[in-house]
Parts: C-alpha cells; structure tokens; sequence
C-alpha cells in the first residue's frame, strides 16, 4: 500500500516537472539581450560501436 503511493505520488511530480517545460521553440529564440538565437546545427543520430564500427574511419 505504502509502494502503490509513493508511486503514485511520484507519477504526478513527474507529471508536473514535464508539462511544465517550453516544448519546441522553433528556429529561432529571443537570446535575453534584445537579439535572436538561431538554431545552427544538430549532430547525425548515428553512433558506432565495437560490434559495428563507424565505416568513415580512416585510422588503421
């Protein structure tokens, strides 16, 4: 009974701390210094690994 609340009870922080955050913006943002922000980059989504190794490596 005690874990089912606590559960529970941290639910609904969680809840809480996830609706409160901006969401997406878009491109371009106020800085805070009367300029705007412009987004410039984002990295690639690929990872490499010792079982699948990145094939742009020019080491040997």
């Amino acid at each position: 009974m005690l874990r089912a609340g606590l559960l529970r009870l941290g639910g609904s922080m969680l809840g809480e701390v996830l609706s409160a955050g901006p969401g997406h913006r878009g491109l371009r943002v106020p800085c805070g210094n009367g300029h705007e922000a412009v987004f410039a980059l984002a990295r690639s989504d690929r990872a490499s690994s010792a079982s699948q190794p990145d094939m742009r490596s020019t080491a040997r």
